[in-house]
């Protein structure tokens, strides 16, 4: 059991952070998606990670993932939104 937490856990930090670098990468490329777009998509994962994940928070705080995830939306939209 444990060992699929850590698993789940690694599954998600990597479906974010390929998320976040394709969202970094469509300020650089011009691409077919809008950045509200990509914003939605970020929106989706997180509020989808939050509901059906079953322990999110395992490793990380939830200030500390909202956090991360705020901070991540800022350096790429400029946009003020919490999470």
């Amino acid at each position: 059991m444990k060992n699929r937490i850590v698993y789940i856990s690694q599954l998600i930090i990597i479906v974010i952070s390929l998320l976040l670098d394709i969202v970094s990468l469509n300020a650089q490329v011009q691409s077919s998606l809008t950045s509200e777009q990509w914003l939605e998509d970020l929106e989706y994962t997180v509020t989808s990670l939050k509901i059906h994940h079953p322990h999110l928070y395992y490793r990380v705080t939830e200030e500390d993932f909202n956090n991360k995830v705020s901070q991540a939306c800022y350096k790429t939209f400029y946009c003020v939104k919490t999470f």
